[in-house]
């Protein structure tokens, strides 16, 4: 358990604003539970400005996860923070350097992050449920592609790599508006400090051939990316459908990553090839590389999207 057991309604203040805890909205007052989604890596609390209305999200790492990277992580990407798709790099971290009357009162909060609470749905629950993956919209999905393809790209260009692209780290917006990237703290980036724990990636999207820092590299988005795009490129195609396992979170199961001549493989080949002939060849490249550094640069996949 946790040291630190916020209430409903319990309020606490980080500089000049003050926030109150959501309580839960499935659970009965009567439990006193608070709006908390509880991950493999931190606890995220919805939280409220109480002046403006504006929903938070505080995420408390969980110790194995905390160091000095998380710090790296805020300093590298806040010039990227104003792009689409970056609101949750609009943070604050909690240190007694900047927070000393907080952190005397609630010392549990101290490296936690305060950033936009971001609506909408992860890619890996539209798709594990299947009305939503029965009902995912042609076009907007394109452009979804190409926006994640340009986000991704600027990340390389810069030097960059998240290191665990996958569908539970993607938010797509209500009325399919926009895609947002989640999880920024445990990115790769010149001097970064490397985490306690390397990222080996998320199942469905690991490249099978990964070096002793796993996707913790430079070129550690390239194979896990190319999946994601395609995913959005052909997972509202009704062939692509008929092979999806009816719960499953991604397009591939683990044990299908790399496979060639399979059902599953030959209807995303011909999807990919009816929406953007050049993002298919871009797959095949990516699909039998031998490591991360051989898989085509994200840049390419941008193009290929056209670019802009």
């Amino acid at each position: 358990m946790h040291a630190f057991q916020p209430t409903p309604e319990m309020l606490i203040t980080v500089g000049t604003a003050t926030y109150r805890f959501v309580p839960h909205p499935l659970l009965p007052p009567e439990l006193a539970e608070v709006m908390v989604i509880e991950g493999s890596e931190a606890l995220i609390y919805q939280i409220q400005d109480v002046r403006s209305g504006e929903l938070l999200a505080l995420k408390l790492l969980k110790d194995p996860y905390q160091g000095p990277h998380i710090a790296y992580s805020l300093a590298a990407l806040a010039p990227l923070a104003a792009l689409p798709g970056m609101r949750a790099a609009q943070r604050l971290l909690l240190t007694p350097a900047r927070y000393p009357a907080l952190l005397a009162d609630q010392p549990a909060l101290a490296g936690a992050l305060l950033s936009p609470w971001l609506p909408g749905m992860t890619w890996a629950s539209l798709l594990a449920q299947p009305a939503s993956r029965a009902a995912l919209p042609h076009a907007p999905m394109l452009r979804l592609a190409q926006q994640t393809a340009r986000l991704l790209a600027t990340w390389e260009a810069a030097d960059l790599a998240h290191t665990d692209i996958a569908g539970g780290n993607v938010i797509i917006a209500p009325d399919f508006a926009g895609v947002a990237l989640l999880d920024l703290e445990r990115i790769y980036g010149p001097q970064a400090p490397m985490p306690t724990r390397l990222s080996l990636g998320s199942p469905g999207y690991q490249h099978p051939r990964l070096g002793a820092q796993g996707q913790w590299c430079a070129a550690g988005d390239r194979f896990a990316g190319a999946l994601l795009l395609t995913e959005l490129l052909v997972c509202a195609a009704a062939p692509v459908q008929a092979q999806l396992h009816p719960e499953a979170e991604t397009l591939f199961l683990p044990h299908e990553v790399a496979a060639l001549d399979t059902p599953k493989w030959s209807a995303v080949r011909d999807a990919l090839w009816a929406r953007c002939p050049d993002a298919l060849t871009l797959f095949d490249l990516a699909w039998t590389s031998a490591d991360l550094d051989d898989c085509p640069p994200l840049a390419a996949w941008h193009e290929a999207l056209g670019g802009g």
